[in-house]
């Protein structure tokens, strides 16, 4: 009888509670990114309530000798801040704020961080991390933004990740998680983030990993506006002709979940 109690007792515990430990979710708002404190704040908040232990690294904090230690064996890494040319196919790494902006390539990554088995990546705002990028200057065509979100997501693939995506609307990471959290396979949720502004475009295959899927959805309205690029800290403001971009994306195991 008591085995029996006891058996019902860890049924209820969530895979948190039962080891002994909380999960790890780590935020790095990298150069220029664009989660600040309020948006850190809403992610840590819902992280916390489902028991995760959220570090938020910023500003000075995110250097790659702190954000090194800090994500090995996260469960869940949020990375905003440039995108980079420096990993497959030329499209891949992160940049971070050491020495005024630090490029850490893909392989780096591949060679110097381990996340959690089945760990969940996510990329905030990241030039290429959805497929378009600032600096396009028009439609880039479907094909290279598969391109561009298999190339940023396949080093952390190659580190025990299990599900990436991205987007590049602000609130679109809480609402993401959120939906993750109620039980959403990432295929779901990226459906359901895309489905205000976008279309999906594209669902198949991911042509390094035939178990993964790669999703890219795009958005176009008529109409023109203004753009500012900032390269080597100079900013130049144009105002150009809208183009279809491609701004919500996904690979990975289509029925991965946070909750099973």
């Amino acid at each position: 009888m008591r085995l029996l109690k006891l058996i019902g007792y860890l049924a209820l515990l969530t895979p948190i509670q039962l080891w002994g430990q909380l999960l790890k979710v780590v935020i790095v708002n990298g150069h220029d990114g664009t989660i600040n404190s309020s948006a850190a704040q809403e992610i840590t908040a819902i992280c916390q309530n489902q028991g995760y232990r959220v570090t938020y690294l910023s500003g000075n904090n995110a250097t790659w000798d702190i954000v090194r230690p800090a994500i090995q064996n996260a469960n869940i890494l949020i990375y905003s801040g440039h995108g980079s040319s420096k990993g497959y196919d030329g499209t891949g790494g992160l940049c971070l704020n050491g020495n005024g902006g630090e490029i850490i390539s893909s392989y780096t990554l591949e060679e110097e961080v381990q996340l959690a088995p089945n760990a969940l990546v996510i990329f905030k705002s990241v030039c290429g991390g959805a497929g378009s990028s600032a600096s396009d200057n028009g439609d880039i065509g479907i094909t290279e933004a598969v391109k561009r979100v298999s190339a940023y997501s396949r080093p952390f693939f190659n580190m025990n990740a299990a599900a990436y995506y991205a987007d590049n609307y602000e609130g679109s990471t809480a609402k993401f998680l959120k939906k993750m959290f109620a039980g959403q396979t990432l295929q779901t949720a990226f459906i359901e983030n895309s489905s205000f502004w976008n279309d999906v475009e594209y669902d198949a295959t991911l042509s390094y990993n035939n178990t993964m899927r790669v999703g890219v959805a795009s958005e176009y309205s008529p109409g023109s506006h203004t753009r500012t690029t900032t390269t080597n800290g100079h900013s130049v403001t144009q105002t150009i002709e809208n183009f279809k971009t491609y701004d919500v994306a996904y690979a990975g195991d289509p029925n991965f979940t946070l909750t099973h």
